[in-house]
């Protein structure tokens, strides 16, 4: 019998620390998030899968683009931004004002399976 008390308090002590669950898995969520991107970038396709218009020489556009993009968090938030001259292409600035997504807009369902595979490991592993 105690020993099934035990067990109980332990699988209470766990589930109560699921509620810092967002903060400590916001790294390993970062980077499946930054895995996804990067992969969707290195393709020349938008996060939501959309290809990239091709240059005005019919070439790839933004081959530089996953080496550019930055996924951290901060504490549970994921920030999720583009350096160089890759950043003006995102939001159609740069020279010919095409819009070449790299930086999502809204959870794409390649993020959200990354998200939910991350999380739910992390869940896994903190209720053993």
């Amino acid at each position: 019998m105690a020993d099934g008390f035990a067990a109980l308090q332990a699988q209470i002590a766990r589930l109560r620390g699921l509620g810092v669950m967002a903060k400590e898995a916001a790294p390993e969520v970062a980077e499946a998030i930054a895995v996804e991107l990067r992969g969707k970038a290195a393709a020349g396709v938008s996060p939501d899968g959309a290809p990239w218009a091709p240059t005005k020489a019919g070439g790839a556009p933004l081959r530089g683009a996953a080496g550019n993009l930055r996924v951290s968090n901060v504490g549970g938030s994921i920030l999720i931004r583009i350096t160089g001259p890759d950043a003006m292409h995102s939001t159609g600035r740069g020279r010919g004002k095409v819009v070449r997504r790299v930086v999502p807009t809204e959870i794409s369902d390649g993020m959200g399976r990354a998200i939910q595979s991350t999380l739910t490991d992390w869940f896994h592993k903190a209720m053993k």
